[in-house]
This record gives C-alpha cells, structure tokens and sequence, in this order.
C-alpha cells in the first residue's frame, strides 16, 4: 500500500495492510443487513466469499465478524464504498483481481437473493437493491442513483448512558513493564497517559480494573480490554451488555492501529501507537 488517499481511507474503517483484503466484503455485509437482520445463508455465504475468494485472513476475518454481529452505521458502510473504489483505482497491485469490482456487485445479488429477502426465494427486496445499486454506482460507475444514508441513532441513545461527571482513578499492579517498554501502544484518557504491555489494560467500573471509571452507569464491571499480543495491539469487550465503540463503531474484538478513539459510556480513550514510549509516560 502506498498511495496516502487509500491509506487515510482504510485507517478510517481501521484497516490497514493485514486487514484490507476484506474490504470488498464490507458492500456484501451491507446488503445481508439491508434487511435490518443478517440471515443464516447469508452469513454462511459471507463466510464462504471471505475464505474462499478474498482470502481474508485472521485480521479480516475479524473485521467480519464484528460486522456480522453489530452491523456497522450507514457512515461506515458508505466510506467501506468509497475506500473500496478509490483502492480499486489507485493501486493497481491490489491482489484482489482485473475485475473484482464487477465481481462484488454480482456476488451483492447473490446474497440478496441467499435469503429470499421479503417475497420468498431467490427474490431480491426493494431495500437490498437500493444497496446493491450504490455499490454497483460506486464501483462502476452504472446502476441507479446512490441512495440517501439514513440518520444513525445518536451515540448517548446506544448506551443508554447516564449524564453526570466521570471520575477515572488508575491501578497498575507493576510499574517494571511500563519503564521497561521501549515502543507499544499508549491510551489517553482524562487528560493522563498509559502504556499497555502483554497484561493488559482492563477499563471497566469494578474493583478489578486497571482504569477505573466511576458514576457512569453505562460501564460494566469489566467492560473492555486493551491488550498486546505478537506485537498487535487489541480492544476485546468483555460484556456483552455494555458496548464497547471504536470510532462510533460497535466492536467485540478489533486490532488497534493507531489514532483511534475508544468509548466506554461516556469515558472517550485515545490509543496511540508509539515507537518509543517517553520516560514522562511511566
């Protein structure tokens, strides 16, 4: 990867040179959801595409599975449109195939008609083709106008949090590792810096957690944690009830690559990828 637009594009839907080959999965997954539910052919069929045709891979795989579970936002789908369109034309050497964007809009159809959509098998509903016309507008530059992204719901409403101050109060079990550590991922929360190492951090409202937020009823015990493995950095939630965002998105487990804004209730955190952690962090 080298052209600076794609880059930008990708690092927005949090993928990068391991996870990007799961992009041209992004408009299918949006035509399984169009239909507000994603159905078990579908689902089995997105498995199929991402295994057999993309070659996905562990990190795109990942992304799949988040995107199946929660249904990324409108936002999201219509920058997934765009970062695929600009990858497709700016870098020629994409591995993907000569006519991969030809290919996504026939393998859009195949999913619509998976499911039955809402008139029975093989059929194709009114919503599922408003879809697979945007793609097919986006990648080809045929099918109908693009259709207008509806509203997503207001963040405060999908965590049902409570208004009120936060008071974040920090504990680490050893301060070694963080002296220790000559490069890795830093988070910044309330205005304070903290590396993460293999242990991990865990944020979360409970006696347990590293980072503790408290009066904030949208928090869970152990809500999330941000961890080092092989050198790649994780966001996993730990429950199921209290969602854990990554750039306005819902996730359940994502690779981290840098810049990316993490939301606890109404706690924001920053992660940052550093070379080098400064000794003012520790």
């Amino acid at each position: 990867m080298k052209d600076p637009t794609v880059l930008r594009m990708l690092a927005e839907l949090g993928m990068d040179d391991l996870s990007y080959r799961a992009l041209p999965l992004l408009p299918l997954v949006e035509v399984a959801w169009a239909d507000a539910a994603v159905q078990d052919p579908e689902r089995k069929l997105l498995q199929s595409f991402a295994e057999q045709r993309f070659d996905a891979g562990e990190e795109g795989l990942r992304f799949l599975n988040d995107w199946l579970r929660y249904g990324p936002s409108p936002a999201y789908f219509r920058k997934g449109r765009e970062a695929l369109a600009a990858l497709l034309s700016k870098e020629p050497e994409h591995g993907l195939g000569d006519k991969v964007a030809a290919e996504v809009v026939e393998l859009a159809r195949q999913i619509a008609k998976s499911a039955g959509g809402v008139f029975g098998i093989g059929a194709t509903s009114r919503a599922e083709q408003s879809v697979i016309d945007a793609i097919d507008h986006a990648l080809t530059g045929a099918g109908g106008p693009r259709s207008a992204v509806p509203a997503s719901e207001p963040l405060a409403s999908a965590f049902g949090a409570t208004k009120g101050p936060n008071r974040v109060t920090i504990t680490f079990s050893s301060t070694t590792t963080m002296e220790a550590a000559a490069s890795g991922g830093v988070l910044e929360a309330d205005g304070q810096k903290f590396a993460v190492d293999r242990k991990g951090l865990v944020i979360g409202s409970g006696e347990g957690a590293d980072l503790k937020i408290e009066h904030d009823s949208g928090v869970a015990a152990a809500h999330c944690r941000v961890h080092e493995t092989n050198r790649k950095f994780y966001v996993t939630a730990t429950d199921e009830s209290a969602p854990t965002l990554v750039n306005g998105e819902r996730i359940g487990d994502r690779r981290l690559i840098g810049g990316e804004t993490l939301r606890i209730g109404q706690l924001e955190v920053v992660f940052k990828l550093l070379r080098k952690i400064p000794k003012q962090l520790v």
